[in-house]
């Protein structure tokens, strides 16, 4: 079952199994104000339930309608989550290109990867989580 869940205007939030889940909701438009709530909103629940332990972060793209230039930067800067990657969750060429658009211009710092299929993306966070554990052991 997912451990609590939190909500912002735009999206939900909840851990499973190290992971962070987070599914943006369809037709959201991404401010800088939001952003910024998001953020503290994942902070806080990886704080509550990981504490300065590693986690995957999974966010699902579908569906969002955009996200603004200052949306990006607020993301790019979340340089302090504890996660070892993200996998972001797309199903259509347009989740592809803002990805794309995304990752190019922001560098967020982070290992980071596109996939069409939840599954794939757990392998590669579980993949990146054994391999961050084995270094810290």
């Amino acid at each position: 079952m997912f451990e609590p869940i939190i909500e912002t205007k735009t999206s939900t939030a909840y851990f499973q199994h190290s992971i962070l889940y987070v599914i943006l909701k369809p037709g959201s438009v991404i401010s800088s104000e939001e952003a910024h709530a998001q953020l503290e909103a994942w902070r806080k629940i990886s704080n509550e339930i990981k504490g300065d332990s590693a986690y995957g972060l999974c966010i699902d793209l579908t569906g969002i309608r955009s996200i603004t230039k200052e949306a990006r930067m607020v993301y790019s800067n979340g340089k302090d989550l504890n996660n070892v990657g993200i996998a972001l969750l797309i199903t259509s060429p347009y989740d592809a290109v803002v990805a794309n658009f995304f990752i190019r211009l922001n560098r967020p710092g982070k290992s980071i990867k596109l996939f069409f299929s939840r599954n794939k993306s757990e392998g590669w966070l579980r993949k990146k989580l054994k391999n961050w554990n084995s270094l810290v052991a």
